[in-house]
């Protein structure tokens, strides 16, 4: 299942302190000829974020040094390391498996975020 896009400020509620989630419909449309012999007892929602950009995270550390030689100034540097992070566009929220015959308010949560189906 795909949603729509989500900002912050569509799922988080920080009027008041900690931010609470708002809670979002949407319809999990499952077969109403489930067959329990030939699809099994249970499925999986799983849950990711879609990031539109992505996050690069840098770092390097040098050590340079300077003196003389004959008069003349001379410069030396060694790099220690360098690294570099591309964050992935998709990240995984986790994911939980529902039952079928589970009550409709159930709560499930993935350990990142909790949901209900319906």
């Amino acid at each position: 299942m795909v949603t729509g896009e989500f900002r912050r400020r569509d799922i988080l509620d920080c009027d008041t302190r900690p931010c609470q989630g708002i809670w979002k419909q949407v319809n999990y449309r499952i077969s109403p000829d489930w067959n329990l012999a030939n699809q099994s007892h249970s499925y999986v929602v799983n849950w990711a974020e879609v990031d539109a950009g992505k996050t690069t995270v840098s770092l390097s550390a040098s050590i340079e040094t300077e003196f003389e030689v004959f008069g003349q100034p001379l410069t030396l540097g060694v790099t220690l390391f360098e690294f570099e992070y591309v964050g992935a566009e998709i990240v995984p929220l986790g994911s939980q498996r529902v039952y079928y015959c589970d009550p409709i308010m159930k709560l499930n949560d993935t350990g990142s975020i909790q949901f209900r189906s319906n």
